[in-house]
């Protein structure tokens, strides 16, 4: 696997920086072999992939059989699923840089209670009951390590769960699990560190908003360079493989969100911004995998990206080409990214991302994926894959910002929801 130490040497350009930077996301994950650069954490990265392609025993033996516990309730009852759980945010966050896990962060209202609010939870089809296992093999972002296998996670999270959600803040000098600042009032509960802030707010119309703050000013002691790494803020959901979706049994998966811009400030003079190196980015991004045990490209996996916000660019350009070097930097798959006006119209609504307007974001995955797979195979990459032996691994969705910015976006509502397809006995 690529280690995560080593330098960035390429420009940042028009390319993505979602993706490109997240060198071993989900390579680990599906246990892909990808070639070591050396570097100061080379051996504590070993050890990462050798826990993580080992993996929890049942979910492999699940893998095996070619379904999943999940996914084999297919034909009960229920014809639609909600994939994210704790949809306000409520059991709070793991917070990793790099392949470490810092710590826990939860962010409760004054007054809140601190229980989970029940339907937000990932359920089983037809069931609606437990969440799937959190500490099964799950991605992380750049890499996965021991720590993101559960061990003592869930007493900090309500009910004493783990939480369902991650933030990745890699390259921060410092740590959102410790912050410098807390406020709690009863509409909002924020934690800050000199670098980045994150918080929970209640909008008037009754639901519950992340907002993810950079402050890359307090990150940088000088402009950015081409062999510096450079910061993220990154929310971001790891399926387990009992909890991923098959392609084969769905109509439709839809992702859905509302966000917005709040802010973004360029904090360099024109002679030291150089737009190859210098941006805030936010893009969303999928990792869709291959789960299929028969086929010769089992645990390969192809980035799927929606364009939404370069302050470089007001309208972002498609974007089909490899993810760097692994023998260097990046995963070496493919990124297919949608972007050009059309994305604006059929999948952000209408409104462009750039006028800091609210964004209401709705894409159906099964939509797109044949033609992403398609792009990948025309370029050798996937070429024994079948869409329906497809699954969704991973999501992220927030900020990278290779420059000395202020930049703030909130994000609220965000659901994956899985419909059906029906079965014999549905069909009436």
């Amino acid at each position: 696997m690529t280690d995560w130490t080593v330098k960035r040497r390429v420009a940042v350009g028009r390319v993505s920086l979602a993706a490109a930077s997240s060198a071993a996301l989900v390579a680990a994950a599906f246990g892909v072999s990808t070639t070591k650069a050396s570097g100061a954490n080379g051996s504590e990265n070993g050890k990462a992939n050798a826990a993580a392609v080992a993996g929890d025993a049942n979910a492999e033996t699940a893998e095996k059989s070619g379904k999943t516990e999940n996914w084999d309730a297919a034909s009960e009852k229920a014809s639609a699923v909600e994939l994210f759980g704790d949809l306000n945010f409520e059991r709070g966050f793991e917070i990793f840089n790099g392949p470490k896990k810092l710590g826990v962060l939860r962010l409760p209202f004054d007054g809140e209670n601190g229980e989970a609010e029940k339907s937000g939870k990932p359920g089983k089809l037809g069931r609606g009951g437990e969440t799937g296992e959190n500490g099964d093999v799950a991605a992380q972002n750049l890499t996965m390590g021991p720590e993101s296998l559960g061990g003592e996670t869930g007493k900090n999270g309500v009910d004493g769960a783990a939480p369902t959600w991650k933030l990745a803040q890699h390259w921060s000098k410092f740590d959102l699990s410790r912050p410098e600042t807390r406020t709690a009032t009863a509409t909002e509960a924020r934690a800050a560190t000199p670098g980045l802030a994150v918080a929970r707010t209640k909008t008037p119309d009754g639901s519950v908003a992340l907002r993810l703050e950079v402050a890359a000013d307090a990150e940088y002691d000088a402009p950015r360079r081409a062999d510096q790494n450079w910061l993220h803020l990154l929310l971001q959901r790891d399926f387990a493989p009992s909890e991923r979706v098959s392609f084969a049994d769905v109509e439709s998966l839809v992702f859905t969100c509302d966000a917005q811009v709040l802010r973004s400030e360029r904090l360099m003079s024109d002679e030291e911004f150089d737009p190859n190196l210098h941006a805030t980015q936010a893009s969303v991004y999928f990792a869709i995998s291959n789960d299929d045990p028969e086929s010769p490209d089992f645990r390969d996996f192809i980035w799927f990206g929606v364009s939404f916000f370069d302050d470089r660019w007001e309208i972002q350009t498609d974007y089909v080409a490899v993810d760097g070097d692994p023998k260097s930097i990046g995963t070496g798959k493919l990124i297919y990214r949608l972007g050009e006006q059309r994305t604006i119209d059929d999948i952000l609504g209408g409104v462009n991302p750039f006028s800091k307007k609210p964004v209401r974001i709705e894409i159906d995955l099964a939509k797109y994926l044949g033609d992403a797979l398609r792009a990948a195979k025309e370029r050798g990459f996937l070429t024994e894959t079948r869409v329906e032996q497809m699954k969704t691994a991973h999501f992220n969705f927030g900020w990278e910002t290779p420059g000395t910015y202020r930049a703030a976006l909130e994000i609220k509502n965000p659901r994956l929801v899985a419909t059906l397809k029906k079965t014999v006995g549905d069909a009436k």
